[in-house]
């Protein structure tokens, strides 16, 4: 088992990691830039300017982008969930509360995203080692897990 599924299991999380979701993923990463923004005191025009300069002569972002979809995507839904912020009267004085003042437009909402089935466990081989069936030690586990071996 890997740190990571380990990790969430201790913090109460049983599910299966989120299926991987191109278009959802870039609106987490807008909502969870914007707000940063926001919270640095970063003006809309000071966005704007930052979301550029993630580029060099050659490749980078906006560049990437912009073959890609057409447009420099991510500049694009960043200042979109920043403005939808500043109406809701986000600043570094006036917390954002989820759900009160702003919402994320994602359905379902962060942290409760797709998850693929239930996978089944692999069967053992006999003849490997308990390092070979996991990654992570039976002492290493226990310990990441704050239990005593």
């Amino acid at each position: 088992m890997c740190q990571q599924r380990l990790w969430s299991i201790h913090l109460g999380d049983e599910g299966e990691p989120f299926r991987w979701d191109e278009a959802r993923r870039a609106q987490l990463r807008a909502e969870l830039d914007a707000y940063f923004f926001h919270l640095y005191g970063n003006s809309a025009e000071d966005a704007d300017y930052i979301l550029d300069t993630f580029q060099s002569e050659a490749s980078g972002l906006r560049n990437n982008e912009i073959a890609k979809y057409g447009e420099h995507r991510a500049k694009l839904l960043v200042l979109t969930e920043y403005e939808r912020m500043a109406t809701a009267g986000l600043s570094r004085e006036n917390a954002l509360v989820d759900g009160e003042s702003y919402a994320s437009l994602l359905t379902p909402p962060p942290g409760h995203g797709p998850r693929p089935p239930r996978l089944t466990a692999r069967p053992r081989d006999r003849n490997s080692t308990d390092h070979e069936r996991s990654a992570v030690p039976a002492a290493a586990r226990s310990a990441s897990l704050g239990l005593r071996a």
